[in-house]
């Protein structure tokens, strides 16, 4: 059944006018961009290994890169937009997760690390899955009729 405030966004969407929701969108997106090229220009933090350091910012640099994309593909609502804001999403959730669960496995103990791992693959997979249904509704802004 839809609400009332499900029915709204859903005709917004369809009419092709930006939603707060894609605004938000559009926000997030230039903010972790922006991070993202800080980080690969300036670096993460100190690190001894002159490898991984150049590797952590060449990563931050192409993320960066990707989100500018992302956001222009929204701001000018290309269909391929809509298509990389399922792809981005699911790289960034790996690139959470992978370091997060091998962190907790290393320095919680067992009974706890497991807990903890369960905990945070169920929670990182809810958000997941809000952002999907979120980003589905989303559709319309970038299918127009006509185009």
């Amino acid at each position: 059944m839809l609400g009332k405030m499900d029915v709204e966004r859903s005709t917004a969407s369809e009419a092709g006018t930006a939603s707060l929701g894609i605004q938000w969108a559009k926000f997030v997106c230039v903010v972790a961009c922006l991070l993202a090229l800080w980080g690969g220009i300036f670096g993460h933090s100190t690190r001894t290994n002159r490898a991984v350091d150049l590797l952590f910012r060449a990563i931050s640099i192409i993320t960066g890169l990707l989100l500018a994309g992302f956001f222009y593909g929204m701001q000018r609502r290309l269909k391929a937009a809509w298509t990389l804001g399922w792809i981005l999403p699911s790289v960034f959730l790996f690139e959470f997760l992978i370091p997060t669960l091998l962190a907790v496995a290393t320095l919680i103990p067992k009974p706890a690390g497991w807990i903890a791992s369960i905990l945070l693959l169920t929670l990182t997979f809810g958000v997941a899955m809000g952002y999907g249904r979120w980003w589905n509704r989303q559709r319309g802004y970038f299918f127009r009729p006509g185009l």
